[in-house]
């Protein structure tokens, strides 16, 4: 996990939004939306450390960056809006 938020927070484990640096307190998120979609096209499995290791094999590909669980939030209320 700390690999991928790393990555995903431009070399830093933080949210790319507010610099949230708690681990527990952060996730991946899909930057154009349809997550939970995406999730269940490739993993047979749901997410977290399964959806981590998928990043990691597949050359931690574009279209990500870490958040905090708040701008998560905040960001799903934009997209609605």
């Amino acid at each position: 996990k700390i690999k991928v938020m790393t990555h995903y927070g431009n070399g830093i484990p933080a949210c790319v939004i507010c610099g949230e640096s708690r681990l527990d307190c952060l996730s991946i998120d899909h930057i154009n939306g349809n997550g939970n979609k995406h999730r269940k096209e490739i993993l047979k499995v749901g997410g977290g450390i399964h959806f981590y290791r998928w990043l990691v094999k597949n050359g931690f590909p574009e279209g990500y960056r870490t958040l905090c669980m708040n701008d998560q939030f905040i960001e799903k209320h934009k997209q609605r809006i």
